[in-house]
C-alpha cells in the first residue's frame, strides 16, 4: 500500500533492487556464521519462508477476488 504513494514507491523499488543484488553479501557480513554451510542453510530457510509468504499472499488475493466477484454477481451488498 505504501508503494502507491508518490516517491515512496520509487524508494521502495530501489531498496528491493539493492537488497536483491547485495542481500546475501550484507547477510554474510553482518551476522556471524559458523561456516559457509551454516550460511547457506540459513539462506534456504529464508528462501522457503519467502516463497511460502508469496504463495499465501497470491492465494488469499485469488480467494478474496472470487468472493468479491461472486458477491457482485449475486447482487449482495
Amino acid at each position: 500500500m505504501v508503494g502507491f504513494i508518490p516517491y515512496v514507491g520509487i524508494v521502495n523499488l530501489g531498496l528491493a533492487i539493492y537488497l536483491g543484488v547485495k542481500g546475501s553479501e550484507l547477510a554474510w557480513e553482518r551476522r556471524p556464521f559458523r561456516d559457509l554451510e551454516d550460511f547457506q542453510a540459513c539462506q534456504r530457510v529464508w528462501r522457503n519462508w519467502g516463497i511460502g509468504v508469496f504463495v499465501a499472499g497470491i492465494l488469499i488475493t485469488v480467494v478474496a477476488a472470487v468472493f468479491l466477484f461472486a458477491a457482485a454477481a449475486t447482487g449482495l451488498p
